[in-house]
């Protein structure tokens, strides 16, 4: 039986937007969170406005005797 990857990883509020296995090497799983926006730490107000875009690369807990990484998309958004 086959699960969907996001049952896997179980990360409610990202959706999964690649997953590829190297041959002979690590399983890479890239995601994002499910929604474009986030609130100002400081005024408390939601923003749409995408400043930066960074990726990581995360080191999961082993699949199947493979490495796992999750590549995520660390999004910055700025606030007028």
């Amino acid at each position: 039986m086959k699960f969907p990857i996001e049952l896997i990883l179980n990360l409610s509020d990202m959706k999964v937007l690649d997953f590829q296995e190297i041959e002979g090497g690590e399983i890479i799983i890239t995601i994002e969170k499910n929604v474009n926006y986030s609130t100002c730490p400081n005024c408390q107000q939601i923003t749409y406005s995408i400043h930066q875009n960074h990726w990581r690369m995360i080191h999961d807990l082993p699949w199947n005797k493979k490495p796992v990484l999750l590549k995520i998309n660390r999004r910055q958004f700025k606030c007028h």
